[in-house]
């Protein structure tokens, strides 16, 4: 009992300070300060992309960008989806080595989007500067759609 007390006071505080990292990387980029949603999401919206910072029920800091919705992704390149996700795994399994963070492939059931995800741990072990965690997403999406043919 006095676990789960302390791991919930923690996980209250760290999500204070999480919410503070936040509102200043919104500052930093010039965005509007964003709110946790009903889905325990924060949602900004940076370079014609949503990336996404969603809070798990054991507490950590999961970041997501979407790399498109499989159906729509296909039709504008004229591909059938099963050849375009295996595209995507043949790209992810040639980047891992290179990776500085451990980002995982997956696709949404619900959405149809194909997303890129990387657990940031705990939320209050979250590393200071957002900003660079998510500069790194974004350049690594950006690289993917590239080798994609997707602008």
């Amino acid at each position: 009992m006095e676990i789960e007390s302390t791991l919930h006071s923690r996980n209250s505080d760290g999500l204070q300070d999480f919410s503070e990292k936040v509102e200043h990387l919104c500052e930093e980029l010039g965005l509007p300060p964003v709110s946790l949603d009903e889905s325990q999401t924060y949602r900004l919206p940076i370079q014609n992309l949503e990336i996404r910072f969603q809070i798990t029920p054991q507490g950590n800091v999961i970041l997501i960008a979407s790399l498109g919705k499989i159906s729509e992704l296909s039709a504008s390149l004229q591909e059938p989806p099963a050849d375009l996700l295996k595209r995507h795994f043949r790209i992810h399994g040639a980047r891992l080595s290179r990776l500085v963070l451990p980002y995982v492939l997956s696709q949404e059931v619900e959405s149809g989007e194909i997303i890129l995800w990387v657990d940031l741990g705990a939320i209050y072990e979250v590393p200071v500067d957002l900003g660079q965690v998510v500069e790194e997403m974004l350049n690594e999406v950006e690289y993917r759609l590239g080798l994609l043919g997707i602008s």
